[in-house]
């Protein structure tokens, strides 16, 4: 039975495929990536050495022209150096404003002014225990080092509305080089969801298959005395390991693949991770991506929980994947009922703990656990209607 059940799954070549597609889009947003990088180290390497020759033109030996070069030497010295650099300029502007020191960045590079952090005293002060960590322990930074934004920068932002744009830019763009950090990354974004939906909907079409009248492929199993549950069970293990593969596959080859152009960065560098009373501590990247990991399982397990009993209601493919698709889409409208799943299909924001601080309850045991109860639920819902129909193309006497 299994040997046909992994015919059936893999004759489309829709694993394969699926796979090929988010290596290439891994590849491609990976080579956008660095290109944008270098545009932005070239772009504001530029911008130091015209702020130089400015000052040197109006013949202005102060601080400001001694800032300029010493950032400038620290970007020519390489990530490490720079962000040593970076982290105690940080330090000086939080301590005692940004003109106290000569061996400070005087630029918007680390979002002060004058009159204060460009963006919040919070985030200033996460930028500082980020970095902190990251140079104690000696991790591979990002380059150039820049402020650690937050998803609140925008609404605490109190400058000027028209140059939030370049500012948030110049203090706080970070470029994800290195290959675990381009995946922690994309997890964050969530760039993954709508592949694995696709990959759901083209698999799901399995079961809304079977039980038309013109396409009863593996009726001859049940005929035979193969338990039709099982027969369910195994198809719906079936999709969600190989979806899980689908997506791991790529992953591992993206990292081996990284590792000719950058260094793979590490584990274990500080991820922001958001409390319900709106505290801030970090974890390290490795358990981010480990729940990050643990709840597209178990999305990828919902999703099929879904998809399965659509197909037993309609016993139309089509139907199915479209229902499928718009159950999937209603998540987007309800974001704070802590007791349905749609709120945890934010995988990225589940994980970093921000999606249930905006929930205002929740914790990332209770998204686990509602995930894994639903998709129990909702896959006894479809084996209890493929139970009560016989006229669905099972006979379920004993």
């Amino acid at each position: 039975m299994n040997k046909i059940l992994v015919f059936q799954l893999t004759h489309k070549r829709v694993i394969l495929l699926c796979s090929v597609a988010i290596t290439l889009i891994f590849a491609f947003l990976f080579a956008r990536e660095m290109s944008n990088g270098q545009e932005y180290l070239h772009t504001y390497q530029t911008t130091l050495t015209k702020a130089i020759a400015n000052e040197n033109k109006e013949k202005m030996k102060g601080p400001w022209l001694e800032r300029y070069q010493y950032e400038q030497a620290q970007l020519k010295d390489g990530a490490s150096a720079y962000a040593n650099a970076y982290l105690s300029s940080l330090k000086n502007s939080k301590n005692s404003g940004p003109g106290t020191s000569n061996r400070s960045f005087g630029t918007l590079a680390t979002g002060t002014t004058v009159s204060g952090p460009v963006f919040s005293q919070t985030e200033l002060t996460n930028s500082v225990q980020e970095l902190t960590i990251v140079t104690e322990k000696r991790l591979i930074p990002f380059f150039p080092a820049r402020q650690l934004r937050d998803e609140l920068t925008p609404e605490r932002y109190s400058g000027d509305p028209d140059q939030y744009a370049s500012i948030a830019r110049t203090a706080g763009a970070r470029f994800y080089t290195n290959g675990w950090y381009f995946i922690g990354h994309m997890l964050r974004n969530n760039w993954l969801l709508p592949l694995i939906l696709v990959i759901i909907l083209f698999y799901g079409t399995a079961f809304a298959s079977e039980l038309n009248q013109a396409h009863r492929h593996l009726s001859l199993l049940t005929v035979n005395g193969v338990d039709p549950h099982r027969l369910w069970l195994s198809r719906f293990a079936l999709g969600v390991l190989t979806t899980a593969a689908a997506v791991l596959v790529p992953v591992g080859l993206f990292l081996a693949g990284s590792l000719l152009f950058s260094p793979a960065g590490s584990l274990q560098y500080p991820i922001l991770l958001w409390h319900i009373d709106g505290s801030e501590t970090f974890i390290t990247l490795a358990a981010f991506l480990g729940r990050g990991a643990l709840l597209l399982f178990l999305v990828i397990m919902l999703g099929f929980a879904v998809d399965m009993l659509w197909s037993v209601l309609t016993r139309n493919a089509l139907l199915a994947a479209v229902l499928t698709a718009l159950t999937a889409g209603l998540g987007f409208f309800i974001q704070r009922t802590p007791w349905l799943p749609f709120p945890y299909l934010n995988v990225g924001a589940v994980s970093n703990g921000f999606a249930l601080y905006r929930m205002g309850s929740g914790s990332f045991a209770q998204a686990v656990l509602v995930l894994t109860l639903w998709s129990i639920v909702l896959l006894a819902g479809a084996l209890g209607l493929l139970q009560r129909n016989r006229r669905y193309g099972y006979d379920f006497r004993n």
